[in-house]
């Protein structure tokens, strides 16, 4: 059941609030149990998700069904809207609607870019229209003393190798974050590593038939890949205190493990070592990883790691 909330009682002012803005990708489709977007399963990567309350936001706006995610620790805000685009945020009025109610502190998601090449619905935009549009949102949240964060386009199912969707969008992205110097969660990129990595018949699973959207699971992996980055972003140090699972030792023993050279050590122990490491990255973006898991991969990669040696 989804309880309504009225404007003023929209302000949390003991927690942050994570605005959402985003497409398809990321909206919350609420009681659909074919489709989910990610927005909607990203309290469950945040402390107390069981004590989580949702609701709608009455009278938000005309264009989009927006929908509270209350945790103690967190509020989501989603604002994502299937066929969304920088443009149409501006346009209906829904950046200028989030703008108001910042708070210092607060965070705004910005995960779009599926739809700026649909040019056909008078939506879409070039990539010199979308970085001026990102970079006159960034500012404004920033005017409000709160958090942008740009999340780039997660990948469509393909019969070849798993790819970053758009890619001159997912780089106009990048640029204007490392411009602006705000953090870049480059979900494009991750989503295709860990597909490509656990295969394609259970990657697959992770979309619908369409193959740009995706299952309950497929949201729930996307939220969880964020939750991880979230953690490893120096930037984004106040919000990863309040994530639910702890990967940041599992992150940086993999990093470690990824950059050794296999010519510098014993065969069977180099093979030993890349079957805990490929284990490790599964286990580090997997919706169903327990922090036991998480602590238990850590722990084998680094004995592997330890046992290496040398020719």
């Amino acid at each position: 059941m989804i309880s309504f909330i009225s404007q003023t009682d929209l302000y949390a002012k003991s927690k942050p609030t994570i605005y959402v803005m985003g497409d398809s990708i990321a909206h919350s489709y609420v009681g659909n149990k074919q489709q989910n977007g990610w927005g909607q399963r990203l309290y469950q990567y945040f402390q107390y998700p069981s004590k989580m309350k949702m609701s709608h936001v009455k009278g938000a706006s005309d264009y989009v069904d927006v929908v509270r995610y209350n945790t103690p620790k967190i509020s989501i805000e989603n604002w994502a809207k299937a066929g969304a685009s920088v443009k149409i945020f501006d346009k209906y009025g829904m950046f200028e609607s989030i703008q108001k109610k910042l708070k210092k502190g607060d965070y705004v998601f910005i995960q779009l870019g599926h739809n700026e090449v649909y040019t056909q619905w008078w939506t879409g935009s070039t990539v010199s229209e979308y970085k001026t549009y990102l970079i006159n949102d960034i500012q404004k949240i920033q005017c409000k003393k709160a958090n942008p964060v740009l999340i780039t386009p997660p990948p469509v199912n393909t019969t070849e190798k798993y790819m970053p969707y758009v890619p001159e969008y997912r780089m106009a992205m990048m640029e204007v974050g490392k411009e602006y110097k705000i953090p870049v969660i480059d979900l494009g990129q991750k989503t295709a590593d860990y597909f490509n990595l656990i295969g394609k018949k259970k990657a697959k699973g992770m979309y619908i038939k369409d193959n740009m959207h995706f299952t309950p699971e497929g949201a729930k992996t996307l939220a969880k890949i964020i939750s991880v980055e979230i953690e490893q972003n120096r930037q984004l140090k106040s919000l990863s205190g309040d994530l639910r699972l702890k990967t940041k030792d599992l992150y940086k023993t993999i990093h470690k493990a990824s950059k050794l050279k296999a010519q510098k050590y014993n065969k069977k122990k180099w093979r030993y070592m890349q079957k805990q490491l490929k284990k490790s990255k599964k286990i580090l973006y997997s919706n169903t990883a327990t922090q036991k898991s998480i602590n238990s991969a850590k722990s084998d990669l680094k004995k592997s790691i330890n046992k290496l040696r040398r020719k």
